[in-house]
């Protein structure tokens, strides 16, 4: 019995290396989850981002309808071109993080400054809301801002420059109240 205890012990950690040691890679775990490999409604609420952020970085995917249809997939392909990435033309769950996520975004065409995305961002900027560089450009850190600011201001919450929004911000006081949230300044 004396000898069989080591040899049991030794197996079973023999055993237990087999299972915590790094496996090989598959040619599976270097792939890109791809919409079709997600349910409809992950799928379709992929698609939609990736062609919201697509037309922001102004891209043409055509309708925002959660369809990956062949100006979808170009858009995609020019996106994945001028960003540095393989060309698929397929929407991932990658995709969208790398387009959301990654330093430095790759536009179709170098944006424009709005100057009323400018004021937008200035005001923010005054009230917390904003941390961003102010470069005049509606992308996500500003849509996020302003609804973040909406939300705290009893807006509908959209991220989008309205008129109701406009007249908040000029209205109210920078600084104090009238919509500062306190909790957002530094």
């Amino acid at each position: 019995m004396r000898a069989f205890l080591p040899l049991t012990f030794t197996a079973l950690l023999l055993g237990s290396l087999c299972v915590i040691a790094p496996q090989p890679a598959t040619a599976q775990s270097n792939r890109e989850t791809t919409v079709d490999q997600m349910s409809p409604g992950s799928a379709k609420a992929y698609v939609v981002a990736i062609q919201e952020e697509l037309k922001e970085l102004g891209y043409h995917p055509g309708p925002v309808d959660g369809i990956e249809g062949s100006r979808t997939r170009a858009a995609i392909r020019s996106y994945q071109r001028n960003a540095g990435l393989p060309v698929t033309g397929r929407a991932s769950k990658e995709l969208l993080e790398h387009m959301k996520f990654a330093s430095g975004k790759a536009y179709a065409k170098p944006p424009q400054v709005d100057p009323m995305v400018l004021e937008v961002q200035k005001n923010l900027a005054e009230r917390g809301y904003y941390q961003d560089k102010l470069d005049g450009i509606l992308g996500p850190a500003t849509r996020g801002a302003i609804g973040a600011y909406q939300s705290d201001n009893g807006m509908a919450v959209d991220g989008r420059i309205s008129p109701q929004l406009l007249e908040s911000l000029r209205n109210s006081p920078q600084g104090t109240g009238g919509g500062v949230n306190p909790a957002r300044q530094t």
